[in-house]
């Protein structure tokens, strides 16, 4: 090899005007669709949520106005039943019915059955939830009336827990049961 070979090897090359310029340009339309698809991705991001917030907020007023509608149905109903005199008349009989059931003495044999149904069917649900050491007595039946229907109605009722409202008419009688088994049906 020769000398002047030799310096032309260890010397850098150089990039003409036109090289450095198509370089530049380069550069320049990559940052250009960067940028771009910086802010395109923005304004999409932006305009998805907007969507997204719409529909929630649409959706959100129509099941507003199913629950509005569906309980102005329901207080018409109500009304329409409050009017009713088969259902005035059978509130007035079930009131004497409770009033007769109070002022009678509640037997030791009920007051037991109804006590040991709370004990081992209710109250394991009411210690779950408050503790262990929660009284039965702060859950039990205030006079005489609640007694005698808990005791007909849930602890003696011949139907599985699931079932117990098919019962129409208990197996003891009273006025109660009477009028219970009449507006059943």
């Amino acid at each position: 090899m020769t000398a002047a070979a030799t310096s032309d090897a260890a010397r850098p090359t150089r990039f003409g005007l036109a090289a450095k310029l198509f370089v530049i340009l380069i550069l320049l339309g990559a940052v250009a669709v960067l940028i771009t698809g910086v802010l395109g991705y923005v304004r999409a991001r932006d305009a998805l949520e907007q969507t997204i917030f719409n529909q929630l907020t649409a959706t959100r007023e129509a099941k507003a106005h199913q629950v509005e509608s569906y309980f102005r149905s329901i207080r018409a109903d109500l009304r329409l039943l409050a009017a009713s005199k088969m259902v005035v008349d059978a509130m007035r009989g079930f009131r004497e019915a409770v009033d007769e059931l109070d002022a009678m003495p509640v037997p030791d044999e009920v007051r037991k059955r109804v006590v040991n149904w709370y004990e081992t069917d209710y109250m394991p649900g009411v210690r779950r939830l408050l503790g262990e050491k929660t009284p039965v007595d702060e859950f039990l039946p205030v006079g005489s009336a609640p007694y005698f229907l808990q005791d007909w109605y849930i602890v003696d009722n011949p139907y599985p827990k699931d079932r117990r409202k098919l019962v129409d008419e208990p197996a003891a009688g009273g006025t109660y049961n009477k009028l219970h088994a009449t507006t059943i049906r």
